[in-house]
């Protein structure tokens, strides 16, 4: 079976923290295992999947005058399927804890201890570490857990692969902006316009990731586009028109707005990432030349639905062809980041 490709970062950066993650998963599997007091567990606040309800509340039962008593009440619902499933068959994989002190630090498996307790077990099988890993390998081995689940939300996934940016960072003294879309498109195998949606979602600003948190908005492209349309009034209606469904073709049409708001009186221009200047491609006055180029452009989209919508533009309409030129070379600016 082909070896699956990790979230991971950075072409320049690659080998090492694939290294590093062959490494986590192999730490994983050797360490000791032992069945360990539940109530001796402390979890992780850290931990990239957030749960709203604690031990405490499964433990001493919900206050009525709990202002998150409905969301606690929802997620206890949720674990009692798992809870089920550990009392029917036991815990499949032990979860991983590391000593603190008289007690142990959960790393990954919050949900089967919580599950646990809900079924009244008083102890649960762990992988156990002697001592607190770096921030790192704990990141990793949290990603590790989480990489075959399907349950975890865009928001919670984002917020794991954030932290193992930030451990590396850290620990590599690198600068977080280095991390290229066709770099993200390497390491976890998907195409370059997938990876340019990921990075833009990492660099995504406020209002959007209280979006992503809240699960308003799960498609990634659907935020992806979000992301890019800069003026904030036509954004905040873009975002309402995607919360009640809008179509990816719906949204593209708030990006073409922005677009031409922001070029009214421009040229179309190109941004060079390696010198930090703009090269003007000035105006091409001859609409036959304006169609060889936008054939010859056309070629390296490789978003196939982008590619069929443009194939669709009016070959004799000069601000059409602008404007599809314009789209060509911002998709193709963001997969070359």
């Amino acid at each position: 079976m082909a070896k699956k490709k990790v979230f991971s970062i950075g072409s320049s950066l690659s080998d090492g923290l694939e290294q590093t993650f062959a490494a986590a998963q192999n730490y994983s599997n050797q360490l000791r295992i032992d069945v360990i007091p539940l109530s001796k567990i402390e979890v992780d606040p850290d931990n990239p999947r957030t749960l709203t309800i604690s031990m405490n509340d499964l433990l001493q039962g919900f206050s009525e005058n709990d202002p998150l008593l409905e969301i606690k009440s929802k997620e206890k619902e949720e674990l009692q399927s798992l809870a089920n499933s550990i009392n029917d068959h036991g815990i499949l994989n032990p979860v991983i804890v590391y000593e603190s002190n008289a007690s142990y630090r959960l790393i990954a498996g919050e949900r089967r201890t919580l599950a646990s307790i809900l079924i009244g077990k008083s102890d649960i099988q762990a992988k156990i570490i002697d001592k607190k890993p770096d921030e790192l390998k704990i990141r990793l081995l949290q990603w590790v857990e989480n990489s075959e689940r399907t349950d975890l939300s865009l928001h919670d996934r984002l917020l794991n692969f954030e932290m193992i940016v930030n451990a590396y960072a850290k620990a590599s003294n690198f600068n977080i902006n280095d991390i290229r879309s066709i770099d993200i498109s390497n390491l976890i195998g998907c195409s370059k316009p997938h990876a340019s949606n990921l990075k833009l979602l990492l660099a995504a600003d406020q209002d959007i990731r209280k979006i992503i948190a809240e699960n308003k908005i799960s498609n990634i492209e659907k935020i992806a586009i979000l992301c890019q349309i800069k003026d904030l009034d036509l954004r905040y209606k873009a975002i309402q028109d995607a919360m009640n469904g809008a179509t990816l073709a719906d949204l593209k049409k708030y990006l073409e707005i922005n677009f031409d708001k922001n070029h009214q009186h421009e040229n179309v221009t190109v941004s060079s990432y390696v010198r930090g200047k703009k090269i003007s491609l000035g105006s091409i006055n001859n609409i036959n030349a304006a169609k060889k180029i936008f054939c010859i452009l056309l070629d390296h989209v490789e978003d196939s639905m982008l590619k069929t919508n443009l194939a669709k533009v009016n070959m004799d309409n000069p601000r059409d062809i602008s404007r599809a030129l314009k789209t060509i070379i911002s998709n193709l600016e963001q997969v070359n980041d």
